[in-house]
């Protein structure tokens, strides 16, 4: 399977398949994400939160500050293929909302 990545605000097929190494295919749980920028990255803190109602970090991402818009594309892509496949995604609500 072909894969693709964002650049420059283009959606392009790869040269080659993106290989995910066996320690990592599991990856990790998070339901947070804090992001953050220095003058020349992004960095995305992910996380969940833990039974004493404190975040905790889960993995860090860095990514170059000229490829943070490639970043944000490409997750609008897959939020957009997702819902097309599974239909919308709704935001849980807090009890008592509505």
């Amino acid at each position: 399977m072909a894969s693709y990545s964002w650049r420059y605000g283009r959606r392009v097929e790869d040269e080659f398949d993106l290989e995910v190494p066996t320690e990592l295919e599991a990856g990790v749980y998070a339901d947070r994400v804090y992001a953050w920028a220095t003058r020349h990255q992004l960095v995305l803190d992910v996380g969940t939160l833990t039974s004493r109602d404190a975040a905790v970090v889960t993995a860090r991402v860095r990514v170059p500050a000229t490829a943070a818009l490639d970043v944000l594309l490409s997750l609008q892509g897959s939020i957009r293929e997702y819902e097309l496949e599974f239909g919308e995604i709704f935001r849980p609500r807090r009890w008592g909302e509505e």
